[in-house]
């Protein structure tokens, strides 16, 4: 069992070296629409600054692209950029995914491995949905933030790195600290800086430049002529309101320029969902009619799950509450795996 956590271990560290680069999305950060000027305006602010920046927002609105951004403002372009996903990585694995470990520090350690903090010395390290970060691990980086000393795992002896932390939740940090889930002092120390970026229904302005952006990129990576939108689709784009944000944005024109059968997107290339656009995908399916507001609860955790096909970290995106609170709900409804 130790040697298979090393592989992956090891493996997963690869990955982390992988992403010491630019998000996929490159050019100018575009920021036309009011709210993102603004937004803009406060982060070149921060060019002399070396505190924590904590970046808020729904699910998909470019947190990791303007973590990338504001690491340009400060850094070279030779200087690492290195993303920690702390909801995607089991949590037996993410302290020596964060912090490295030593080589015999457990069976199957047959070598040393530098951690995300040392891999982001001299730049920047992002915490993506630093809200999922395990309880049992948030002491260790408390520590880190005050004293910037990694500690690998199996080393008493710490290394001093220089380097800017830039964090990222969609979630309530606070009321996670009032349901305990999220340690007070974490919280304050992370929260120093905190930017919320907004939601693409809230910068119209720059849905189309934004368009023109992912097919630019979509069309030099299939080595294809440009792409073009037509004036309906435009005007539908810009129409709707966007619930996955700019990822659901991405996907959209990822599918319409698969299918599309010339290099002009009409409106029906971008095949956008019917109904409240508001309203998630997921949650149209639910039958509300008749239920408690207990059995209400339990059936749309229980649909979630088999929506995200068990993933209980992407069902709590989704719900809007915690990880943690997704294990208790289900065991308190005796439901374990989530009824899969």
């Amino acid at each position: 069992a130790k040697a298979c956590v090393f592989r992956e271990l090891t493996r997963d560290n690869q990955m982390l070296r992988a992403s010491m680069g630019t998000p996929a999305l490159e050019g100018p950060y575009i920021a036309k629409a009011p709210k993102m000027a603004e937004l803009m305006t406060k982060v070149g602010r921060l060019a002399t600054l070396d505190a924590t920046v904590l970046l808020l927002g729904e699910s998909g609105t470019g947190k990791t692209r303007l973590a990338h951004y504001i690491h340009t403002q400060r850094r070279s372009k030779q200087a690492p950029f290195v993303t920690v996903n702390c909801a995607a990585i089991p949590r037996e694995l993410l302290e020596a995914e964060l912090f490295g470990f030593e080589r015999g520090a457990f069976t199957g350690a047959h070598q040393a491995r530098q951690g995300a903090a040392e891999l982001a010395d001299g730049g920047t390290l992002f915490l993506d949905e630093i809200g999922e970060l395990p309880l049992e691990l948030q002491p260790k980086l408390l520590s880190f933030l005050q004293d910037r000393l990694v500690r690998r795992l199996g080393s008493g002896a710490p290394r001093k790195v220089e380097l800017q932390i830039v964090a990222s939740t969609n979630r309530d940090l606070e009321e996670m600290v009032a349901a305990r889930e999220f340690r007070q002092d974490l919280y304050f120390r992370v929260n120093v800086l905190a930017l919320d970026v907004p939601p693409l229904r809230e910068r119209q302005e720059d849905i189309l430049p934004l368009a023109e952006a992912i097919l630019a990129e979509t069309a030099k990576r299939r080595g294809l002529p440009p792409y073009m939108i037509s004036p309906e689709a435009a005007t539908a784009l810009v129409n709707y309101r966007w619930p996955g944000n700019i990822r659901e944005l991405e996907n959209v024109l990822e599918r319409a320029t698969a299918f599309a059968e010339g290099r002009l997107l009409n409106v029906a290339d971008l095949e956008l969902p019917d109904g409240s656009p508001d309203e998630p995908d997921i949650l149209r399916q639910f039958d509300f009619a008749g239920l408690t507001l207990e059995m209400l609860e339990r059936k749309a955790l229980l649909d979630t799950l088999k929506h995200t096909q068990g993933n209980k970290a992407e069902a709590a995106k989704l719900l809007g509450i915690s990880t943690k609170s997704v294990y208790n709900k289900l065991a308190r409804y005796d439901e374990p795996s989530g009824g899969l």
